[in-house]
């Protein structure tokens, strides 16, 4: 169930993919299908449904559900999208001052869009045959797809790795996008699965712990660092101790203790709007699983407070989702059954990381 508050905040994103099918001249109850229209001949506009954030997307369908599970499904509907916008525009003016202000590049056998011999995207589409071979590759930030079709033809778009550009959607619709998603689901969700490692691979610190030193993520403090230590038989276990404070709370925050813990997280999001809801560590580590890399930074605030932070980062878009708590060093021991007391800050880019800090 969405709560009525995420259908109010997420509205206006609908009203403007309801407005692109009545430009289209077809019906906002259309879902999940796909549909010939007049204005790109012999092609189809694909439109998908998403029934936790109730967005929409609408485009020219030019690939198949499987060519989008191996690309990438974000990149391949924004070119969809980016297609049927072009072909939909009104003048090449407005369509080359929109490519510019988004920092896209297109060019058709090499000639630029806007140029005596590449004016209209339409008549690049109508002539493609679709399915074509398809390229992606990526370099410093930015994204290059090129289509192969006809032979001899060759239409090549190259674009910013932006969340906002490639999901189509601002920061204030991206956070109320991950605020439907993480309120949706009642599942049950498991902590990450995890094995001990050979105590050959871990490296034993000054402290007499045992780490599992893993990447660094901008600062040195955020990591995937994990502790462990040694019985008397010498068997390995995974460090939980309030003797360690910082350290066992970063195992607990990896989900390796076996420990669940309750947030009660506020989401900071766009515009000042501060919801609260509870959440498992388990949902969390579900939600991102796919697309994100976690990592975990804790310092003490003060000689009996730790702060702890758990960022996930997406590397293909450079954002970063990120939950940072307070913890008193007399309740470590009870993190299995205490509430924690949470900020979650959504689609932050990965250069804004180090300001918070």
């Amino acid at each position: 169930m969405i709560f009525p508050a995420v259908l109010l905040l997420i509205g206006t994103k609908v009203q403007a993919q309801n407005q692109i099918l009545a430009d289209l001249h077809l019906p906002e109850t259309l879902c999940d299908t796909t549909v010939d229209i007049p204005a790109v001949s012999d092609k189809k506009i694909i439109i998908e449904c998403d029934p936790v954030t109730q967005s929409r997307h609408v485009g020219i369908s030019l690939f198949s559900p499987e060519s989008k599970e191996m690309i990438g499904r974000p990149i391949c509907e924004f070119l969809e999208r980016l297609a049927l916008q072009l072909c939909m525009t009104s003048t090449l003016d407005e369509a080359t001052t929109y490519l510019k202000r988004k920092g896209i590049d297109l060019t058709f056998n090499g000639k630029p869009y806007g140029s005596e011999q590449f004016k209209s995207m339409r008549r690049v589409i109508d002539a493609a045959i679709i399915p074509s071979d398809f390229q992606l590759t990526d370099s410093d930030k930015r994204f290059h797809a090129t289509f192969y079709f006809n032979l001899f033809d060759r239409l090549e778009i190259e674009f910013p790795a932006s969340r906002e550009l490639i999901f189509g959607t601002d920061k204030k619709t991206a956070d109320q996008e991950i605020y439907a998603t993480l309120l949706s689901s009642t599942d049950s969700a498991s902590l990450p699965p995890h094995d001990l490692p050979p105590i050959a691979s871990l490296y034993n610190d000054s402290t007499g712990l045992y780490v599992s030193k893993g990447k660094s993520f901008m600062l040195d403090i955020l990591n995937e660092n994990k502790y462990y230590t040694l019985d008397d038989k010498g068997n390995l276990h995974v460090l939980f101790s309030p003797e360690y404070p910082e350290q066992s709370v970063r195992n607990v925050m990896w989900g390796i203790t076996d420990i669940d813990p309750l947030f009660c997280v506020t989401h900071r999001m766009y515009g000042g709007y501060t919801p609260s809801f509870e959440l498992r560590l388990s949902k969390l580590f579900q939600t991102f699983a796919d697309d994100f890399t976690p990592y975990i930074g804790t310092q003490m605030l003060d000689e009996q407070t730790l702060q702890c932070v758990i960022v996930f980062h997406n590397n293909t878009y450079h954002y970063l989702h990120m939950i940072v708590c307070s913890i008193s060093i007399g309740e470590i021991g009870q993190l299995a059954t205490k509430t924690i007391q949470a900020d979650f800050f959504s689609n932050i880019p990965q250069h804004n990381l180090k300001k918070l800090f």
